[in-house]
Order: C-alpha cells, then structure tokens, then sequence
C-alpha cells in the first residue's frame, strides 16, 4: 500500500483536533486528499471521514507510483477508485491530482495528460470516463448505483447490449444470459 494506514490516521486526527477547537463553527463540506494505490485504503479512509457528517470534497488524490511505476498498476487503482468515488454519496467532488506527473515520486504514469501536448494519457480517457469501459456518461447527480439501475431496468435486453455496458452492468453484479 502507498499510503500507509498510520499517514491516514494521522489525517483523521488532525480533523478530529480541527473541529474540536472550533465548535459551533459552520462548515459546508470536509476538503481532503490522499494518496495511495490501494482501494481498499481509499474506501477506508472515506468511511473514517464520514463520521464529520459533511459532504466529502477530495480534492486530490492519486497513485504514488515511482519513476518506473508501471501504467498499469495506475489504470487498475483508477478504475477501482472512481467506481468507489462514484458510488459513495458522500463523495461530492475528486480530482485526480496533477494533470501532468513525473519524478521518483508520482512518476509520469500517474499523468492524464500528455507531456508535450494537449490530448489525454489513456489514464486520463480512463479518468474523463473515455475508456471504452467506462464509456456510460456519469455526473455528480448519477451515481454507478444508478447506472446499474439502468442495467436492470434493460434486463430483458442484457445479452443484446454492446459490451462496454455489458461490462459496467456485471461488474454491479448482474448476472448476463
């Protein structure tokens, strides 16, 4: 995991010390960042920060993964995350840290964006949601919950469906004949 569990803990601590010393303050929503390549991790962290019973605004958040990370190790954590980005209804906003990335740190496969031109990395289609399989349009009003509704309300439709979408509907556990 990229981000250990201690870095998060330490977050959530900081907040808890925030809102203590300002009580009967008024906050509109909780802007927070992290950083990691695990999922698990990320769901754990957005459940921690729920119990401020505020809108979550990640307002960063990316895949450390070194200067020779492999782009695949990115388009795995990207596509699990924005399913559980897109799925949690406290999630209001995210964004994907650096549009353009590099160094020991982050490393170039973490860009959405080309290095020297303005057209999208395959992480970035996959991001913007031009990833053949997330190719349904989704906005902050719909959620991959709702997408799956859809799926269900075109069940007796399923086995004819192009596959992207036969894809996004198994995943929210449908069963295709």
């Amino acid at each position: 995991m990229a981000l250990p569990l201690s870095t998060s803990v330490m977050l959530i601590c900081r907040f808890d010390e925030f809102f203590e010393a300002c009580k009967g303050c008024r906050f509109d929503f909780l802007a927070t960042h992290l950083y990691t390549c695990n999922a698990d991790a990320l769901k754990w962290y957005l459940n921690d920060c729920k119990k401020y019973n505020l809108p979550i605004w990640l307002t960063e958040f990316a895949c450390p993964n070194g200067a020779a990370g492999p782009s695949d190790r990115q388009q795995a954590f990207m596509s699990e995350a924005i399913k559980i980005l897109d799925m949690d209804d406290a999630v209001e906003r995210y964004a994907w840290f650096a549009p353009r990335t590099g160094g020991d740190w982050l490393g170039p496969s973490a860009s959405i964006l080309q290095a020297d031109i303005s057209e999208l990395t395959p992480l970035g289609k996959l991001y913007t949601r031009q990833d053949p399989i997330l190719s349904l349009p989704i906005d902050n009003k719909q959620s991959w919950t709702e997408m799956c509704h859809q799926c269900f309300e075109l069940s007796s439709g399923l086995s004819d469906m192009h596959e992207p979408v036969r894809q996004i509907c198994q995943n929210c556990g449908f069963q295709l004949y």
